[in-house]
């Protein structure tokens, strides 16, 4: 017996053998998995110029930078001097560190750089858009400025940023040489009014420049809208991506009936917890609650309807893709910008028409009929707001139903089901609100639709087990949605009422989205087209990206609470509510379908 027991005692070579298993198990999963996938993601910057390269190195270097502001913005505060907004509300939003007036405006002038030498060379209609809301929102800030001096020197370096782009848009690109004199010009259409402000500050004492360049950044807030709601669809991407991994990691790496045993843990915790919140919830109104989660129950059902509407239409048609959850992700990825276009569509059309009202208004009317004037228009704005934009989202959910129908009828299931799926969903939201229709079904947070997916999760892993068909790749199938599911639970903490006071989770779920967002733009930065040529894309996107930023750090610097809480968590998490979860439902369903596993 002394033999065999001598076998078991550790030798020279078990260490090794030790550090080998550890690393297959994590560091060799991350090489194979999780840097394989970011790795195709990347912007590549081969093939452009050595001038060209360092100008994206540089705005992505400005957008880290910018990133890490975000989260410790704080210290920035604590460590400035401290000047009043004049125009703000009594409390913490009355205060803006000195060293953010000229951060900001030269920010802002790098971004208006970066994306305006992007447009430079591309469409004619992407020339035009990014050149007019240049125009609008300079006309506006120097209009803001004019009483502290005359108007032209800004008036001129705006008019030399027009002559500029008419005589080179037909011009062999030449960026490095383009970007530069575009960021002198617009640098000095900035420059002039905070020149002439700053001589007024030191001659009256009131720092009249800080409130004007606190309206001047509020009124871009609506423009970078688009983008953070794009962020909750990147949060939706990389909650699937992630449970991916892991799923990935635990195929490659363990045995069948470990697999099995993870999927089984993981399913009864998930179950365990969502049927004792569920339980906790109730019992708290059981009159009103049942009703929440009858409405709750909306949600999946929505999703199945369009799941099976769209199975049904692309049976009919001549040719139909397969509907996997690849599928599924990148045709949410192509549809999202449009989508979301197409939500905020009556928002960015008030925002022109205030620009260009506020412009006409600040340049050519005189002091006191001035004031009023923008009063009323600001007015007037928040009603055009108020009164269409409820309806307008009513009729375009609807468009968007119409137009999953018709992709189903030329066999694009992918796209049909959500659109399908967006549509429907938004739809049943919209009805079981508070003030509509169906608002006894009202419900709110993630409670409700959890314990539904998590019980159908746990209804189609019994009927597998009951009829023998619970394979390993439908083991693995289920382990991913009750990841992904569970993965979603952990946004909750965004939607926290004191966000905008203790905001750091909203500002991280912003600051990561962004990160995410530049780490896998490759797939749409890396193409090029003869209207949107591989580095104009990449000078758009960082040009946004830096305007983003700056605008949520202007925000939060200055404690301003209703901009912080727009622009650090409802935007972000109503994106990942209404744009990213009817993607990640329709991937439930798509990885669950009989049809994408083997039976035994």
């Amino acid at each position: 017996m002394s033999n065999p027991l001598r076998r078991l005692k550790p030798t020279s070579l078990t260490p090794a053998a030790l550090l080998g298993l550890i690393w297959a198990l994590t560091f060799g999963a991350l090489r194979d998995f999780v840097w394989a996938d970011l790795k195709a993601g990347l912007i590549d910057l081969r093939g452009l110029s050595r001038v060209t390269r360092g100008l994206i190195l540089l705005g992505f270097a400005l957008m880290v930078l910018m990133i890490g502001l975000l989260l410790f913005n704080d210290f920035w505060r604590a460590s400035a001097d401290l000047v009043p907004l004049t125009n703000s509300l009594a409390g913490r939003g009355t205060l803006a560190p000195l060293s953010l007036l000229p951060a900001t405006l030269f920010l802002l002038a790098m971004a208006w750089s970066f994306a305006l030498a992007g447009a430079l060379h591309s469409h004619w209609a992407i020339r035009l858009g990014v050149v007019s809301l240049f125009v609008m929102v300079s006309m506006t800030w120097i209009g803001a400025t004019a009483g502290w001096g005359s108007p032209w020197g800004g008036l001129v370096a705006l008019a030399g940023v027009i002559v500029f782009f008419l005589v080179r848009q037909r011009r062999r690109p030449r960026l490095g040489v383009e970007f530069s004199v575009l960021l002198g010009l617009v640098s000095l259409t900035f420059l002039f009014p905070q020149a002439q402000g700053l001589a007024d500050w030191q001659i009256s004492g009131t720092p009249l420049l800080v409130s004007k360049v606190n309206g001047h950044v509020q009124t871009l807030s609506s423009l970078v809208l688009p983008l953070l709601l794009l962020i909750g669809l990147s949060m939706a991407n990389f909650t699937y991506v992630t449970a991916g991994w892991v799923v990935r990691i635990a195929q490659d790496r363990l045995p069948r009936i470990a697999l099995l045993g993870v999927m089984a843990i993981a399913l009864g915790l998930r179950l365990h917890n969502v049927v004792t919140t569920a339980l906790e919830t109730f019992l708290r109104a059981p009159g009103q609650e049942v009703w929440a989660f009858v409405g709750a129950f909306g949600v999946p059902a929505c999703i199945g309807l369009a799941w099976w509407t769209v199975r049904r239409l692309a049976t009919r048609a001549t040719q139909s893709e397969p509907l996997s959850s690849e599928h599924v992700l990148n045709a949410a990825d192509k549809a999202a910008l449009p989508l979301i276009i197409g939500y905020t569509l009556v928002q960015l059309y008030i925002f022109v028409m205030l620009n260009l009202v506020m412009a006409f208004i600040a340049n050519f009317a005189d002091g006191q009929v001035s004031a009023m004037a923008e009063l009323a228009a600001s007015a007037y704005a928040d009603f055009l707001n108020n009164q269409y934009t409820p309806v307008w989202r009513v009729v375009f959910f609807g468009l968007v139903v119409l137009a999953g129908i018709t992709q189903a009828r030329r066999g694009r299931q992918a796209l049909a089901v959500y659109l399908c799926g967006f549509g429907l969903m938004a739809l049943w939201i919209e009805m079981a609100d508070i003030g509509r229709p169906l608002s006894l079904l009202t419900w709110y947070g993630p409670t409700y639709t959890d314990f539904w997916w998590t019980i159908i999760f746990s209804v189609v892993a019994l009927v597998w087990l009951i009829r023998r068909e619970l394979t390993p790749a439908r083991a693995a199938a289920l382990l991913m949605v009750v990841l992904v599911s569970g993965l979603l639970r952990q946004t909750a903490f965004i939607n926290n009422r004191f966000t905008p006071l203790f905001g750091f989770a909203g500002v991280g779920f912003i600051a990561f989205g962004l990160i995410w967002d530049a780490l896998t733009a490759g797939s749409w930065a890396n193409v090029s087209s003869p209207g949107l040529p591989r580095a104009g894309r990449i000078f758009l996107y960082l040009g946004y990206v830096l305007l983003t930023v700056t605008l949520v750090n202007w925000a939060l610097s200055t404690h301003d609470l209703s901009q912080t809480a727009q622009l650090t968590g409802d935007a972000a998490t109503f994106g990942l509510d209404r744009f990213g979860k009817p993607m990640l439902y329709a991937i439930y369903l798509a990885t669950l379908w009989p049809a994408n596993h083997t039976k035994p």
